[in-house]
C-alpha cells in the first residue's frame, strides 16, 4: 500500500511496531513457559545432568539430559 502511495509512511511504522510488540510478547510468553517447565522439574526433584563422554553416540556432547530422582517415584 506505501509503494502504490495508498497510504502513509507513519502507517507503516506505526503497524510495524505492533507487529513487533505481538513478536516480544509470544517470545516472553515461550520464555515464562519455559522457565516454569524448569521450575516444576526441579520442584519434582529431577535433576540436570550434563553429559561428559564425548564418545556418547544417542547424544551429542554437551546435550542436557532430564532425570527424575528415585524420590520422585
Amino acid at each position: 500500500k506505501y509503494r502504490a502511495g495508498a497510504t502513509d509512511l507513519l502507517t507503516v511504522l506505526d503497524s510495524q511496531r505492533t507487529q513487533y510488540a505481538a513478536e516480544d510478547s509470544a517470545q516472553q510468553a515461550q520464555l515464562s513457559r519455559l522457565t516454569a517447565t524448569i521450575g516444576l522439574y526441579k520442584s519434582l526433584g529431577g535433576g540436570w545432568q550434563r553429559t561428559t563422554d564425548a564418545t556418547d553416540t544417542k547424544l551429542p556432547a554437551g546435550t542436557y539430559l532430564v532425570e527424575a530422582s528415585a524420590n520422585t517415584l
